[in-house]
């Protein structure tokens, strides 16, 4: 066969491709919402069912932008029980972070700058710069603030021996409260 015909046939056989069948034909409509395109909002994240292998490697991880990546990645997730374990001990809680990003159906989190240094005390403190946003609601301005990490031994239990990065601070949404109704470090 000749290209030109091929390329005629193929044009032929997509000439109708165009039309949006309203299914009383015997066409099945379907519409499919890809992600990426501007304007169209992000879908909520599937739940997560809790934190996996990976997800405690990442959390215990010496690198500190791997920590602060795992943290906003349980956020997004709603793993809100899995994100209090990031917080140094009593700091936050579960409830306190549902509280604070459970209204957002899909927290995004955009690390802009990471400057690792000593805090007032001498400790070993990561502060990460970003903003948050929520792709399923584009009307919402984006949220500036700071994720501060600090690296010290891990909470109670067994524990205690691994030293890790730890939630210190973080002002990317509003105040939080713990349940217990004071305000965290």
């Amino acid at each position: 066969m000749k290209p030109a015909l091929v390329a005629c046939c193929a044009m032929l056989a997509l000439a109708g491709c165009d039309k949006a069948g309203d299914g009383s034909d015997g066409d099945t409509v379907r519409t499919v919402n890809l992600p990426g395109r501007p304007g169209d909002p992000e879908p909520p994240p599937p739940p997560m069912p809790g934190p996996t292998e990976v997800d405690l490697a990442m959390m215990r991880s010496g690198d500190c932008r791997t920590v602060a990546e795992a943290y906003t990645n349980a956020i997004y997730r709603k793993s809100f029980a899995f994100a209090e374990m990031f917080w140094i001990e009593g700091a936050a809680d579960a409830e306190a972070l549902d509280a604070r990003y459970g209204e957002y159906p899909a927290p995004r989190f955009t690390i802009a700058s990471l400057r690792e240094g000593e805090g007032a005390a001498g400790e070993r403190r990561c502060t990460i710069t970003g903003a948050l946003a929520d792709p399923s609601r584009p009307e919402v301005p984006l949220r500036e603030g700071k994720l501060v990490l600090e690296w010290q031994g891990g909470a109670s239990g067994g524990d205690k021996a691994q030293p890790r990065w730890r939630v210190h601070s973080e002002t990317l949404a509003e105040p939080m409260e713990r349940t217990g109704g004071s305000k965290p470090a």
